[in-house]
């Protein structure tokens, strides 16, 4: 018997920086990249909850990376970042602690 299915697999392709400083009113972007078949779901998190999105914060996610850009910053939006990658295989993260400052 010839399967030609391949088995699930999720791994990531690049890490978070591990700490940021930003200055109030700056931007950070962070970039997630995952590799799998299935082809990942993305997810991110702050302070091991679900980022909520707001007029400064997106989230743009394609086929085996996802983007987070926050805007205009705040020492609110201090914190712990992460980017979940999943599917069928199970899930894979990254993550950064961002300090904003004044």
């Amino acid at each position: 018997m010839n399967d030609t299915t391949a088995r699930p697999y999720i791994r990531l392709t690049s890490q978070l920086a591990a700490e940021v400083n930003r200055t109030a009113g700056q931007q950070i972007r962070y970039k997630c990249e995952a590799a799998g078949s299935p082809k990942p779901v993305f997810s991110w998190k702050r302070n091991n909850i679900p980022l909520e999105k707001r007029t400064n914060v997106k989230v743009r996610s394609r086929d085996y990376f996802s983007r987070l850009t926050i805007t205009n910053l705040d020492v609110l939006d201090t914190g712990f970042y992460e980017c979940i990658a999943s599917n069928s295989a199970g899930s894979v993260k990254t993550s950064s602690k961002l300090k904003v400052t004044f």
